[in-house]
């Protein structure tokens, strides 16, 4: 059974499907992670993998939603947790949403250093990565942050269509290959995004959504 969405649990009513009202009055603000807990809730569910929000906080991805299977590698993440964008695949699909053109200097700035023996540092490795990240829509992060760990995450767009925030699903990597870990997962992380990005955008027509 889907936890109940921020739709369903009644901050927003429906009188008709082309008309929406606010529910509560008395809410004057909603933040990204409230939108985005029961659908994180949901994939867990499904996938059996920890999920995870974040948004893009300068070198930086910092977690705003978090929910844990207990599964997970030696990383103690809770909202509020920063780790460099540059080895996360939540930090490449929004450091990939950016202009081209100011991805060198960006690369530049987040002065990445080999976390593990994986870990892609050079400008040339970065600039193809982000590339791939922007064509692909989704990220794969294999290694790179800490031996052990994989991570595939997707934007979660605004209405204006920005990455304001990525989703990611993280795991023990192996036995089974990246490119399994992409095809069992990456469908439900992309539905759950979709739904975030859903109900982000009927909330936001009603009242400011905080989204960092």
């Amino acid at each position: 059974m889907n936890s109940p969405t921020w739709n369903s649990t009644g901050a927003v009513s429906s009188q008709a499907r082309a008309s929406w009202e606010l529910g509560y009055a008395r809410l004057s603000t909603l933040t990204l992670a409230d939108i985005a807990r029961p659908h994180l809730t949901d994939l867990v569910s499904q996938v059996r993998e920890s999920a995870s929000l974040a948004v893009l906080d300068g070198a930086e991805v910092r977690y705003v939603a978090r929910v844990a299977t207990g599964q997970i590698t030696s990383a103690r993440i809770t909202p509020g947790t920063r780790l460099p964008a540059y080895a996360t695949s939540m930090g490449r699909v929004l450091l990939a949403d950016l202009p081209r053109a100011q991805w060198p200097e960006r690369i530049r700035s987040l002065r990445p250093q080999a976390l593990t023996p994986h870990t892609l540092t050079s400008p040339e490795t970065l600039t193809a990565a982000f590339d791939q990240a922007a064509d692909d829509g989704f990220a794969l992060v294999e290694q790179e942050l800490e031996a052990g760990l994989r991570s595939l995450a997707v934007p979660v767009r605004d209405r204006s269509g920005r990455a304001v925030a990525a989703l990611n699903v993280a795991m023990h990597a192996g036995p089974e290959s990246p490119e399994h870990t992409r095809d069992a997962m990456l469908p439900a992380l992309r539905a759950c995004a979709a739904r975030v990005e859903t109900d982000l955008a009927l909330a936001s027509a009603h009242i400011p959504v905080e989204t960092g």
